[in-house]
């Protein structure tokens, strides 16, 4: 795992009280933003010497999450682990023991799309994390073998019935790069195509960390509660030149059904999530993808620009 672009975080707990159960630590992972790679002794802690892998992990760690609750400071445990922070001038954290637990969702079959070169990394995260939390099937496969001299229809076909399968949602992950490429444009009109063996795929787009957007589209009902409960004022956009202006580096095809009035395309960043928030998305994406009624006016990109 990449360092610089994770922050590994050290949660200190006790199981002293009631309100701190191993179900609300698990809890608190999953709504753990997607950058943090956390530990948490009793469910990470697979090592014979228990203490000192705590050790290992505090002098790896960037930062400190304490869950305050009534006893924490009567744990010989968190104390060590407090004074071991303290030494190593970690910032410390605290966190409310009202963790929410929410109820499982259904498990969707995920597309991937993203560039390969420059945003590996952010593939590789999420199927990190998908085999620690269980919250897609991938079905992601490489479409870079697709000759280019195969006409629109043949493309579509091949994509959408071979390669995206029985997927129901495309999940888009956007760096500085993604709209120049032709394989991904195939991805996404392929994902729109109304297939006669495999109907077309919600989308959700991820903003990356190299695009420094600010700007999020909740297009979803329940998604500003559930999504971004800090936000406060919400502004509609219909015209073209402001989508671009707030999303430079979003796909021409996406920004197309951005504007249509039927369709429902959520923009989430990734350093605003949690693999909570973002199996919220991916359900809304599934349960909403056969009312989208997608423009796919844009001819297919037949180069890399």
């Amino acid at each position: 795992m990449n360092s610089d672009r994770f922050t590994k975080v050290f949660v200190s707990y006790t199981l002293r009280d009631a309100c701190v159960t191993v179900e609300k630590l698990r809890a608190l992972k999953r709504q753990l933003p997607l950058g943090y790679d956390s530990f948490v002794d009793i469910i990470d802690n697979d090592s014979e010497d228990k203490q000192e892998r705590v050790d290992y992990e505090l002098e790896h760690c960037k930062k400190m999450l304490l869950v305050k609750s009534e006893n924490i400071q009567n744990s010989d445990w968190v104390r060590h682990e407090l004074f071991k922070a303290w030494s190593l001038k970690l910032p410390i954290e605290e966190i409310s023991t009202d963790i929410r637990i929410s109820e499982t969702m259904s498990r969707h079959r995920v597309f991937i799309s993203y560039h390969h070169q420059n945003d590996q990394w952010a593939k590789d995260r999420l199927i990190e994390l998908n085999d620690k939390f269980n919250f897609f099937i991938d079905c992601s496969v490489d479409t870079g073998d697709i000759p280019d001299d195969w006409d629109d229809q043949h493309i579509r076909m091949e994509i959408r019935d071979n390669y995206l399968r029985d997927s129901t949602v495309t999940l888009l992950l956007v760096g500085e790069e993604t709209k120049n490429r032709k394989h991904i444009d195939w991805e996404l009109y392929s994902s729109m195509f109304d297939g006669t063996r495999n109907k077309k795929s919600g989308i959700v787009v991820i903003m990356l960390p190299s695009t420094n957007c600010t700007y999020c589209q909740a297009s979803h009902a329940g998604e500003k509660e559930s999504i971004y409960s800090n936000v406060d004022t919400w502004t509609t956009v219909n015209t073209r030149v402001e989508f671009e202006r707030r999303f430079p580096y979003m796909p021409a095809r996406i920004i197309d059904n951005l504007l249509a009035p039927n369709v429902k395309i959520s923009v989430a960043n990734w350093n605003e999530l949690s693999v909570e928030k973002l199996s919220i998305l991916i359900d809304n994406a599934a349960n909403d993808r056969a009312s989208n009624q997608y423009d796919m006016s844009r001819a297919m990109k037949r180069k890399n620009s």
